[in-house]
């Protein structure tokens, strides 16, 4: 049969492809996913999960932000919210806390952690610490105050510095004087004189950020320190020659007559008799040692010329002990004499107790590199860095003054500050200017007969090395002898 052509379907034809699936004429087409209402569902569910995020990181910043308060280094805060409240009592609990949070540890594996650096984490925490210490101070927390000022101090110094702040040795210095220790007082002064002050700034005249304490709580306290004192003391450590000296004592002899503390007049009686002695006016000063004394002191000459080959060369007992540093500057050029021999020429005399430091362990206090250490040499113990050390000693008689015989060296023309405290008592700052070997009263207190721990604590080492001048300076110390003194000065009761 021929071929026959194909014809074209119709398109009214139906298609029998289609036809063929079973049940597509009447199957209706299948709803889309999105719809309107659909739409309004998933979006409804979208808000409500980001709604239920937002409370969930809402409530965890808040959980977090509790647990992160809660731990030790968040005391100060806390402190300050509870003197904010006037709850005093949750304020001591608050600083106590602050005061076991310490900078530097090591952990359970003994691994060293340092919570401290330079730059803004150190700032803020010394900032936080002036201010607690301020407000303890306007609260009349006067020995929770010291403690964080101290802290505040202490951390302060924990890496070397060349630029110094004042503000917290300005806190500190009226925190000492309200609680009357007019030892710490002349210290800080030196201190702060030292790096080139003439003045004390009270704390609401500290910038940029003023301390909010009422000026009325310094009122009677610093009434009886003279203002001559800091301007005397800044003339002394910027001296040069014997004129600019000469100017030092003399103004040092204005804030004498003014100073309204027996304990205060003795120490500027000290910085007067050293300034007449580089002004090189010996025969004043050997005259205003002799009014102190109320003797002639020419009776030390023997002493300076025979002693030790001749111990009869004078009567010893006619020194006056509580003198001590006076006595020691006033030897003549000539004298042989080390500043050792000399404290142990008075270990015959029942006025005075000699203890040797070779006894000084060091101690970690959590607040310097755990591996730094005291050096033990036959002159004495060194303290090459900062680090604290402590020795037991037992006092046999009732004593009214501590003196140390020490020498240091300076960097940068600021000499070593220590800290120095007995058991637990608050410390009392040291300021140990001179690179010969010497004596300096570190406190007037009374110790009754008894076992104590002196600790020392040595803030600021540091070296600096200029190799154009080829010049290295290294701040550190030498610990040569504590003498306990066991007779009141002539004008202490």
């Amino acid at each position: 049969m021929p071929d026959q052509e194909p014809t074209a379907l119709n398109d009214s034809q139906p298609d029998d492809r289609v036809s063929l699936l079973p049940g597509a004429e009447s199957e209706p087409p299948a709803p889309g996913l999105f719809t309107v209402g659909r739409g309004l569902l998933y979006l409804l569910l979208l808000a409500a999960l980001i709604a239920g995020i937002g409370v969930g990181l809402g409530q965890f910043r808040q959980w977090i932000d509790r647990y992160q308060t809660r731990k030790d280094r968040y005391a100060a805060e806390r402190a300050l919210d509870a003197l904010a409240q006037g709850n005093e009592e949750l304020a001591k609990e608050e600083v106590r806390v602050a005061l076991t949070e310490l900078p530097i540890y090591r952990d359970w594996l003994n691994r060293t952690n340092q919570e401290i650096w330079e730059g803004p984490v150190l700032r803020n925490r010394v900032t936080i610490f002036e201010q607690l210490s301020a407000r303890l101070l306007a609260a009349d927390l006067g020995e929770q105050a010291d403690a964080i000022g101290l802290k505040s101090i202490i951390e302060y110094h924990i890496p070397s510095r060349i630029v110094e702040i004042f503000e917290p040795w300005e806190l500190m210095y009226h925190i000492k004087a309200v609680e009357q220790d007019w030892v710490s007082v002349f210290e800080i002064a030196r201190i702060l004189a030292a790096h080139g002050l003439d003045h004390v700034r009270q704390p609401r005249q500290i910038q940029p950020l003023p301390l909010d304490v009422d000026p009325s709580v310094f009122k009677e306290s610093l009434a009886k320190i003279p203002s001559q004192l800091s301007r005397g003391l800044q003339q002394f450590y910027a001296g040069t020659t014997p004129p600019e000296f000469a100017q030092a004592a003399s103004t040092l002899q204005q804030a004498r007559e003014k100073a309204g503390s027996p304990s205060l007049r003795q120490r500027i009686d000290a910085a007067i008799h050293r300034s007449l002695i580089l002004a090189g006016q010996r025969a004043e000063a050997r005259k205003f040692l002799g009014e102190r004394w109320g003797r002639n002191p020419e009776i030390m000459d023997p002493f300076w010329r025979e002693w030790p080959k001749n111990k009869e060369a004078m009567n010893l007992l006619d020194r006056d002990p509580t003198l001590l540093d006076l006595l020691w500057n006033d030897r003549p050029a000539t004298a042989t004499q080390s500043v050792n021999q000399f404290v142990d020429s008075f270990m015959g005399d029942q006025r005075v107790q000699v203890v040797f430091p070779s006894g000084l362990k060091r101690k970690n206090i959590g607040y310097f590199n755990l591996r730094n250490q005291i050096r033990i040499i036959p002159e004495g113990v060194g303290f090459p860095q900062s680090v604290a050390a402590s020795v037991p000693v037992h006092v046999s008689r009732n004593v009214h003054r501590i003196f140390l015989a020490f020498d240091a060296t300076p960097a940068l023309g600021i000499y070593p500050i220590v800290l120095m405290r007995i058991n637990e008592d608050p410390y009392v700052p040291v300021y140990m200017d001179s690179d010969a070997p010497t004596l300096g009263v570190a406190m007037d207190r009374s110790l009754q007969p008894g076992d104590y721990n002196f600790e020392f604590v040595f803030l600021n080492d540091a070296a600096f090395t200029f190799p154009r001048k080829n010049i290295m300076e290294d701040r550190n110390w030498l610990l040569r002898r504590i003498v306990l003194v066991n007779v009141p000065p002539s004008d202490q009761p």
